[in-house]
This record gives C-alpha cells, sequence and structure tokens, in this order.
C-alpha cells in the first residue's frame, strides 16, 4: 500500500476508497498504515467548540480494542473510524503558520516559562506564536507537546480522557514529521477553553485510591488518570502534580455505585471479547455521536477488566451491559 494513499483518501473524504483499501487483503504494515493515517487525520480535524469528544478519542480507543486479534483486524471498526473522521472539517493550515513563522524568524530566544505565562493568561494569540517557536527550537521535538499536556492537566476532568488518548495515539508511532500536527491538535483544544491555575503537589496514597475508588468514579475519566499516572513519560511529575491535586480532591467523593448482577449476565471470569462488543455497538441503528462514546467507554472497561476481584469484574461486566448485550 502507498505510504501515503490511505491518508489522502480520508482527507479527500473518500469513502469508497478507504473502505477498498480496508476490504483488501491488509498485511501487518498496511493496518499499522492504515491505523496511524486514521489516528494523524483525527489529530488535524477541527473540532467545533461545542463537540466534548475529541476525535483522536474514538480513533485510539478503536486502535487499542483492534489490538487484541491484530491477525484478523475488524474491518467493521476500521470503516467507523473512517465514516467518523470525514464527517468533520479538517485543518490544513498548520504547515503554512510553521512556514509563516520561519520566514518572519524566530526572533527572540523563546523559553518554556514564556508559553506557559501566555497559556495561564489566555493570550492565545502569542501562545500560538510561541508554541511554533520553542517547536523549531527544539528541532521539532515532541518536547511542546508534552509541556501542553501538563497545562492541560491543570484540569482532570475535562482534559485528562483527550490527554490519555493524545500521548497514547501518538506513541503508536512517534513520527518526527507528524509532530507538528499532534502539537497543534492539543494546542487548538486547549485554545477554546479557560485556563485554571496550576496546583502543588498533594502526598496521596495512590494504591488507595484505585481501590477505594473503582466503584465511585466516573470509570471513564478514573481509567484515564490511572493510565496518565503510570505512564513513561518524560514529564511525568508534572503530569502526577496536578493529579494528585485531581485525586486527593475526589477521593473524599462518597458517591456509590449500585448495581445488580444479572442471572442472565456472561460469566464475569471469561474475558470479554472487546472486538465482538465494539462490532455490536457500531452495527447497531444509533446516531454515530453515541457510537463513538460507547466505543470509548469500551476501550476503557477493557483497561478496567484488568482488575483482578470476582466482584470487580462482575461490575465491567454490568457496565458492558448498560452499553450492549
Amino acid at each position: 500500500m502507498n505510504k501515503n494513499s490511505f491518508r489522502t483518501l480520508l482527507f479527500q473524504k473518500d469513502f469508497d476508497g478507504c473502505s477498498k483499501i480496508i476490504q483488501s487483503k491488509v498485511s501487518t504494515s498496511d493496518l499499522v498504515q492504515i491505523i496511524n493515517d486514521l489516528i494523524f487525520v483525527s489529530a488535524s480535524i477541527d473540532l467545533p467548540s461545542n463537540e466534548k469528544t475529541h476525535p483522536i478519542a474514538v480513533i485510539n480507543s478503536i486502535k487499542n480494542v483492534i489490538s487484541d486479534d491484530l491477525h484478523n483486524p475488524s474491518k467493521l471498526l476500521l470503516e467507523y473510524g473512517v465514516k467518523y473522521l470525514i464527517k468533520f472539517e479538517f485543518r490544513l493550515k498548520d504547515k503554512e503558520f510553521l512556514s509563516e513563522v520561519v520566514r518572519i524568524g524566530a526572533g527572540e530566544t523563546v523559553f518554556t516559562g514564556d508559553l506557559e505565562d501566555a497559556c495561564q493568561e489566555n493570550n492565545w494569540e502569542e501562545a500560538k506564536i510561541l508554541v511554533a517557536k520553542l517547536f523549531l527550537a527544539s528541532d521539532q521535538s515532541r518536547a511542546t507537546l508534552d509541556t501542553l499536556v501538563e497545562l492541560a492537566l491543570q484540569d482532570p476532568s475535562q482534559n485528562s480522557l483527550f490527554c490519555f488518548h493524545l500521548l497514547r495515539a501518538y506513541q503508536f508511532q512517534e513520527l518526527k514529521e507528524d509532530n507538528w500536527a499532534f502539537i497543534c491538535c492539543i494546542f487548538d483544544h486547549l485554545s477554546k477553553k479557560e485556563m485554571p491555575k496550576p496546583h502543588k503537589n498533594e502526598k496521596i496514597e495512590i494504591e488507595q485510591f484505585q481501590n477505594g475508588m473503582f466503584f465511585k468514579s466516573d470509570p471513564i475519566l478514573f481509567s484515564s488518570v490511572l493510565r496518565l499516572w503510570n505512564g513513561d513519560y518524560v514529564r511525568i511529575r508534572g503530569y502526577q502534580r496536578e493529579l494528585s491535586h485531581w485525586i486527593k480532591k475526589n477521593s473524599r467523593t462518597n458517591k456509590n455505585q449500585n448495581f445488580t448482577t444479572s442471572k442472565n449476565i456472561e460469566n464475569s471470569l471469561t474475558p470479554p471479547n472487546f472486538i465482538k462488543k465494539a462490532e455490536a455497538v457500531v452495527a447497531r441503528k444509533n446516531k454515530i455521536k453515541n457510537i463513538a462514546d460507547d466505543l470509548i467507554k469500551l476501550e476503557a472497561f477493557r483497561f478496567l477488566y484488568k482488575k483482578k476481584s470476582k466482584e470487580e469484574k462482575d461490575y465491567i461486566y454490568y457496565l458492558i451491559s448498560k452499553i450492549v448485550q
């Protein structure tokens, strides 16, 4: 498969052309390229301000579920990913802006603190220029991406799900030539909101939180916070500082989730086939947006199922049953 053919078809919103490639005999290397192109295009979407779910979370969820059987990748899920992405508009001038910054010159030396200050002051026009200058000064590395993620995690409730999927999607290939698209993606996400103030590090017991909040937290948010906390990131200390504040605050909740194990529920000790569950979600007659949200939920449940107790696995099956039987 030509390296850029699938990506080009995605940007052209050519569903039939993309479907033809997906339905053909797909090698492992072809599958990697298809998924990477889906990820890249999801990072290049000009997301409307009223859209709460970022497509990169949807595509990364599909990627994770498909990975359960790479030898027989779900063509239904891949085609859904195409169908979902092409309903959006794309940012097509990312490289033009970068070229313009190069043309006018980087100017004075720029520090990470300058970008952080501009973002904290919600001075997004200045921040956008600083992002480009820092990116160029870092030899077009991912460093600016990591800085913006740390800023985003000042509001974990709104941004941890997005940040987790952005980082995991990026790490799928980590192609230097694609770095700018991911940086523009998170900057675009941040610049639509007001930035909260940074927080000091809080002393917490992560194991206590992980065990005590399993039944009390929003499972989608809970799973993204845990995975970010345990991730291998250059700026992990900064991520954990912001997350520790949120964890300490939310560990105090008295909210309880109640569920009843149905007699008809599947044996929770048998791992769910998340590919089939996801395909069932896609196959149903429902709004495409609702399908996207449920795929993100299923991917989070897939992570949470790795917990070992029978009661926890019963709970995951209960959550899955609320989406699809």
